[in-house]
């Protein structure tokens, strides 16, 4: 359709009548009306697309009529053109079109390609799936490139006659022209990736790339019509020319995204050369390509995409959240001092507090450091920033919301246990340690000889519940007991200062202030020995009612280590149990800053749920994360009685860097023998560990959340140090890579959930097509327009309703593992 709508015929602009519409037409215009239906009848005869993926090609109605793949339509146009109208292309794209061509004469006009997966295979509803069908939006965009094509006649018609006529038609116009040239044969390629790679519908990078430009192309349409009228009587002569500026400054600024997105396109272009179906093939990936990627990412006007009219491809609640996190961001870097007294939390939050109201009266200026920070690639100041979700106020604020009857920090201990395997035998758990080339490192940095450094990693976890089931902790949790006692010596303090209070404000009344001296020290005695009986001391034993809701061993049994007796009657306690493990790209946050979906999840489901705080990396690489959570699972299943479940049913849970040790768990379970887990939900997982290109990746590149630096660092931050390995190599690093046995013996039911315009999509895509491919049952939700994270962003007040219903959604799928609506709480 593009390739016959593209109209080559004199630069001059002609304008025709026809039913009443104005038909503009120039040399890169496109034809506004649709082609006609027997035209369209016969496209469709020539090329049909068969149930196995591949193309079948009908005999044409005469013998000089050639079906061409729209690589040979691209490139057989860019050939016909002359001298003056060819379309930019880069040697190494025509190469690779060049051989795209070779393999499709040799093959007879047959493109073969892969079998690919249908959207139904996946669990997606027709509903779903036709919000991303490859037509829908091909039709979008040749409306939307047809307006903008029409973008020199609009500025002609209104500009004629005026002296800035020259400057905008050399600022826009012309540039218009070369990036839609540029733009054009691209997006025939694209359509058809986005048709034959992933998942038939459209569910992949490409057709992401398709809809950021579908979205650049609209707002730049919109803001022609806005143009400034010069003709028009209404406007005094200042007032024309501060809007011309400014309509000049934002159409440039659309343009500038444009340029970004034509970039993008041709790079994605030519990488699917190199790919097998998502991903680059990592042999043919050199290492000066992704030197040319990390180019590309920082060389391209990126801030056009960060400035005034930032948030292009997201929808108006996302943009208001995620401009406010990139004025944060940018606030936080300027603000960082030069001395440790510079960079305590006062003197810091002061200082961001006024660059953040600078940035916010200069969003231009905002951009540009946005783009810096992002392309640094310090991760020590990522994870700070990162973790200001974590502390006392988010945690105060989440139980405000969604209140639990049991939040207890847990240390697992590190030590050596039995477990009981499915056919009977018995394996020897082992804990998380150190690896020797971190025991050297921590030798060096604590002048510890290294016999003195214990190797055993204790595991910190938090557990969460939403009912008040009993839990019986035994004396690896310490921590719990701390934090009982903690409890109780603040609620002491708290009474206090109550009293202390209320006995100041009974001596300034006025009554008493009138009485005599002698009157006012006897009632201040009378008053004290009242008000302030003597404090009595925290008891050491849990009090009556407790107000956590934990059975504590006597001293004896604490000293001797000996397990506390379980009651016989279970119907007290949860059948259920939720191991969910954070994000945070593997080197920032805990499960404090994830509480809110956490304590939703629990109160839906009525199950308690057990939050692993990992150990993060750079200073931990893998496989100490890993280790500390697959252990933990572990401990889970073998203590499920002391966390207040019978462990009838377990479901492991995960985002983003979480999902990529979740589907690692249920791999190393699957190989070991050990327990597979009911359920595994994996949101917007990262599991394909190789920083190789992919289509979603390259957006990466225009994202606030996760710039293409940013998860570059993120990898590297979590692969071994000084080791020579392919992560691909390893499930356990890449879990997307595991054998198709592995794949067969995945949980029955296994979700899958990310944004279509998350940079990690391609990931969730990959794993879901080699699960179905296996026959393996799969259900993948893909939201339009969420980024990366929506699962955090959907706790903010009044901005993320749209983003709680993938949280909601989360707890329905725990429900169907549970077997049906909310359990009921045991009695």
């Amino acid at each position: 359709m593009f390739a016959s709508a593209f109209i080559t015929s004199g630069s001059k602009v002609n304008v025709k009548e026809r039913k009443g519409t104005t038909i503009y037409r120039s040399k890169i215009c496109w034809n506004i009306e649709m082609e006609p239906k027997e035209s369209f009848q016969e496209r469709n005869r020539l090329v049909h697309t068969n149930s196995n993926g591949s193309i079948e090609r009908s005999p044409a109605k005469n013998s000089s009529e050639v079906p061409h793949s729209p690589v040979q339509s691209a490139l057989r146009r860019s050939i016909s053109h002359n001298s003056e109208d060819n379309i930019p292309i880069s040697p190494r794209i025509a190469q690779s079109l060049l051989q795209h061509l070779k393999d499709e004469e040799e093959n007879e006009g047959e493109i073969v390609t892969k079998p690919i997966v249908k959207a139904y295979a996946c669990g997606i509803g027709e509903e779903d799936a036709a919000v991303f069908f490859t037509s829908k939006i091909r039709d979008e965009l040749l409306f939307e490139f047809s307006k903008a094509s029409q973008f020199c006649q609009k500025i002609g018609l209104n500009y004629k006659k005026i002296a800035e006529y020259n400057t905008i038609e050399e600022k826009l116009t012309k540039e218009m022209k070369e990036v839609l040239n540029t733009v054009e044969p691209h997006i025939e390629i694209m359509l058809k990736l986005s048709h034959t790679a992933g998942i038939q519908e459209g569910i992949n990078g490409y057709r992401s790339l398709l809809a950021i430009l579908l979205k650049v192309l609209i707002k730049i349409n919109e803001c022609v019509l806005q143009c400034p009228d010069y003709e028009s009587p209404m406007f005094p002569k200042v007032g024309v020319d501060f809007s011309l500026k400014r309509w000049i400054k934002n159409t440039l600024d659309f343009l500038n995204q444009l340029k970004v997105m034509a970039g993008t396109l041709a790079l994605a272009v030519e990488l699917a050369t190199k790919t097998d179906d998502l991903f680059v093939n990592h042999e043919k990936f050199e290492k000066e390509e992704e030197n040319l990627i990390i180019h590309f990412a920082t060389k391209l006007p990126m801030d056009s995409f960060f400035g005034y009219n930032f948030g292009t491809q997201f929808s108006k609640n996302l943009t208001t959240i995620l401009r406010t996190i990139l004025l944060a961001q940018t606030s936080f870097s300027a603000a960082k001092g030069d001395t440790a007294m510079s960079n305590n939390w006062f003197f810091r939050g002061t200082r961001s507090l006024m660059w953040g109201a600078y940035y916010s009266a200069f969003p231009r200026v905002a951009a540009e450091r946005f783009v810096e920070v992002s392309t640094q690639g310090d991760v020590r100041d990522m994870q700070q920033f990162w973790n200001l979700t974590e502390g006392i106020i988010p945690e105060n604020v989440s139980s405000l919301s969604i209140p639990a009857a049991t939040d207890l920090r847990l240390v697992i201990p590190p030590k050596r246990f039995e477990y009981v395997r499915s056919d009977g035998t018995i394996v020897a758990i082992v804990p998380p340690s150190l690896s020797p080339s971190m025991m050297m490192e921590a030798e060096k940095s604590n002048s510890t000889p290294a016999k003195e450094i214990d190797p055993l990693l204790p595991v910190s976890a938090r557990l969460i519940s939403f009912n008040e089931y009993p839990t019986f902790l035994v004396e690896e949790n310490d921590q719990a007991r701390k934090e009982y006692d903690a409890e109780l010596a603040k609620k002491a303090r708290k009474t206090s200062m109550q009293q202390t209070f209320q006995n100041f404000k009974d001596k300034m009344t006025i009554s008493n202030f009138w009485k005599s001296e002698t009157d006012q020290s006897r009632n201040s005695s009378i008053q004290g020995q009242e008000m302030n009986p003597a404090p009595s001391p925290i008891p050491t034993s849990s009090p009556e009612p407790s107000p956590i809701n934990v059975h504590t061993p006597s001293p004896k049994q604490m000293r001797l280590g000996n397990p506390v007796d379980l009651p016989s009657d279970l119907s007290f306690l949860s059948k259920y149990l939720i191991i969910y493990f954070h994000g945070g790209g593997f080197v920032a946050q805990t499960t404090s800053s994830h509480l809110t979906h956490v304590r939703h999840w629990s109160k839906e489901t009525s199950a308690p749920v057990l939050g692993v705080d990992y150990r993060l990396a750079p200073d931990y690489p893998f496989p100490t994360a890993f280790q500390e959570c697959y252990y933990s699972y572990l401990w889970a299943i073998q203590n499920a009685r002391k966390l207040g479940s019978t462990g009838e049913k377990i479901i492991l849970c995960g985002d983003s860097a979480g999902g990529n040790l979740a589907a690692a768990v249920v791999v190393r379970a699957i190989i070991e023998g050990t327990r597979i887990p009911d359920g595994l939900i994996l949101i917007y997982p990262a599991v394909y560990m190789m920083f190789v290109p992919s289509p979603s990746r390259l957006i990466s590149a225009i994202d606030p959340l996760l710039p293409t630096v940013t998860l570059k660092n993120c990898f590297e931050a979590y692969l071994p140090k000084g080791e020579d390995v392919n992560p691909l190599d390893n499930p356990f690093l890449s879990p997307a890579c595991a054998s198709d046995e592995i794949f067969s013996k995945f949980p029955d039911r296994t979700y899958i959930m990310c944004g279509a315009l998350d940079p990690l999509l391609d990931d969730s895509v990959f794993l879901a097509k080699r699960l179905v491919t296996v026959g393996k049952p799969v259900t993948l939700k893909i939201y339009d327009e969420f980024p990366h994270g929506f699962i955090n962003l959907g706790a903010v007040p009044g901005y993320g309703k749209e983003m709680w219903c993938a949280v909601q959604q989360v707890s329905e799928w725990m429900k169907s593992v549970f077997g049906g609506e909310a359990l009921q709480v045991p009695q």
